[in-house]
């Protein structure tokens, strides 16, 4: 545990010395969030008895997981494949600890982050209106997709060969994850055949929760899916780097 601890100080102190990577985590959603309510806040409103705000909120939220974990996949990567990696294997610590390390000061950020994304959306109008104890299943909601994308960019991370590759396997697969979610719009304004990909789509299923976690609505099916979603994929990946990590042979 004290190797993991470490591992995660060094990284969390890496994140907060970068004013780039610091600003960009905390104000690309927040531009994000009112971009979006300017443009699609009367449009959807009209078509979701909620306001907007409600459903945008906790997808915002969740971008600040999904469009940064491509950082950590190039973070990750290069750990890796430095000097760091070789000063681990000659200590006891073992390499696993990296990946427990990464994602541990992943989910501190992403609190972070998540918390200011929130508490600024009360300004345009969102509200919990479900209660404390919901409020606190809310933020264990974006514990699971932390933890999930964190898992994922760090196989990105072992399997790229290049810094560049460990970026491109992420940056695609994530924005469409965003628009073909139901926090962009609503289920049934995408057309029919892309309504499946959207139901299935894990940030859809966190959306969900979120929202009836907050405003009001189901919550049991969509946080059953989005454990799912981070539990299979989650230790798929996690496997994948530890297993990597072990053979000590990366590219």
């Amino acid at each position: 545990m004290s190797g993991v601890a470490v591992l995660a100080g060094r990284n969390l102190r890496g994140f907060l010395r970068s004013p780039g990577l610091f600003g960009s985590a905390l104000l690309f959603p927040l531009v994000l969030l009112f971009m979006m309510l300017a443009v699609l806040g009367g449009l959807v409103g009209a078509m979701d008895g909620a306001g907007y705000v409600h459903r945008l909120a906790p997808l915002v939220v969740l971008s600040t997981i999904s469009f940064s974990a491509s950082v950590t996949a190039v973070g990750f990567h290069l750990d890796t494949r430095g000097p760091m990696f070789d000063r681990i294997r000659t200590t006891p610590v073992r390499p696993s600890a990296m990946l427990a390390g990464r994602i541990v000061a992943d989910l501190v950020r992403i609190m972070l982050g998540a918390a200011i994304v929130t508490a600024v959306a009360y300004l345009p109008g969102f509200r919990f209106r479900q209660g404390w104890l919901a409020a606190l299943g809310y933020g264990g909601v974006v514990l699971l997709v932390g933890v999930l994308f964190t898992a994922l960019a760090a196989a990105a991370g072992v399997a790229a060969s290049t810094p560049g590759g460990a970026q491109g396997f992420l940056n695609a697969p994530t924005i469409v994850l965003f628009f073909l979610s139901t926090g962009y719009l609503p289920l049934t304004a995408f057309p029919g055949f892309v309504q499946p990909v959207v139901r299935a789509n894990p940030l859809s299923f966190a959306t969900d929760a979120m929202v009836g976690l907050s405003y009001g609505g189901p919550v049991l099916v969509p946080l059953l899916a989005t454990t799912l979603w981070t539990v299979g994929a989650g230790t798929l990946a996690g496997l994948l780097v530890v297993r990597r990590l072990r053979a000590s042979r990366l590219p």
